[in-house]
Parts: structure tokens; C-alpha cells; sequence
């Protein structure tokens, strides 16, 4: 239950972070440059983090579909 749990709640956090780095490009032209390079870069390095949590968290599914020979 906890699995699942904390895995729709990464789900959730992964999409929000995939829309604000694509936000943060879309709207390039009207965010300031010191703003936008930080937010950026913050965005892209938690979104890394939480695709390799997703990918941690969904190894045993990977390693059935994926992996399998």
C-alpha cells in the first residue's frame, strides 16, 4: 500500500516538473534571464531525481518487461 501509494504521488510530482521545464522553455522569451536560468536548471535536476526514483521504484516491472529473455 505504501508503494503505491508514494508512487502515484511521484507520478503527480513528475508531470508537474515535465510542465514546468516545458513551460520554462514555452515561455522563454517573457521570463527574465535571471530567472530563468536558475528555475531551469532546478526544474531539470529535480526532474532527473525523480525519474530515477520512478525507475527505482518500478525495477521489478523492468526487469519482467524489459529485461526478461
Amino acid at each position: 500500500m505504501k508503494k503505491i501509494f508514494f508512487l502515484k504521488w511521484t507520478n503527480i510530482i513528475l508531470a508537474v516538473l515535465f510542465f514546468l521545464q516545458v513551460g520554462t522553455v514555452f515561455f522563454r522569451p517573457m521570463i527574465p534571464g535571471k530567472l530563468f536560468f536558475p528555475v531551469h536548471a532546478w526544474v531539470g535536476r529535480t526532474l532527473i531525481l525523480a525519474v530515477l526514483v520512478h525507475i527505482i521504484m518500478n525495477c521489478g516491472w523492468v526487469k519482467t518487461n524489459i529485461l526478461k529473455k
